[in-house]
C-alpha cells in the first residue's frame, strides 16, 4: 500500500515537473519574437517583421517573417520570400487568426509581385538586400 502510494506521488511530481517545465519553455519561446515595425514613407500602410527569422532561400533571395493587419485590425502572419535582383516578393506560407473563427493556414506560394520603393516592403527589401 504505501509502496503504490510513492508511485503515485512520483507520477504525480513527474507530471507537475513536465507541465512547469512545458510552460518555461514556452515563455522562452515567445520572447525570441522580436518584431520591428516598419512604415511606409507616408505613414499610411505599417507592418512588422521578425529580423531573427531572415533566412536565404537562393542567390540574393530572403524568406522572413512579416505580420500586418486586415481591415478589421486582425493579424496576418507571412513567411514572404523577397528577389533583390528583380525586386519581387511573394507569399510562401500565410497565416490569419480571428476570434472565433479557425486559425487559416496556407503554404501555397502567390504570384510574384513588384515591390514600391517608398513603401514598408520596399523598405524591408533595403534591409535585406544590403
Amino acid at each position: 500500500m504505501i509502496g503504490r502510494k510513492k508511485t503515485i506521488l512520483a507520477r504525480l511530481l513527474i507530471l507537475i515537473f513536465s507541465f512547469l517545465l512545458s510552460l518555461v519553455t514556452g515563455i522562452a519561446g515567445a520572447a525570441t519574437e522580436r518584431w520591428k515595425a516598419i512604415a511606409g514613407k507616408e505613414g499610411e500602410e505599417r507592418i512588422l517583421y521578425d529580423p531573427d527569422s531572415v533566412v536565404p532561400s537562393g542567390p540574393r533571395v530572403f524568406r522572413v517573417w512579416i505580420m500586418g493587419f486586415d481591415k478589421g485590425h486582425f493579424p496576418r502572419k507571412s513567411f514572404e520570400e523577397f528577389d533583390c535582383v528583380n525586386r519581387i516578393v511573394r507569399d510562401v506560407e500565410v497565416i490569419v487568426e480571428r476570434p472565433n473563427k479557425p486559425i487559416a493556414h496556407t503554404f501555397t506560394p502567390s504570384d510574384w509581385r513588384g515591390v514600391v520603393r517608398e513603401s514598408p516592403r520596399g523598405e524591408i527589401l533595403k534591409i535585406l538586400c544590403q
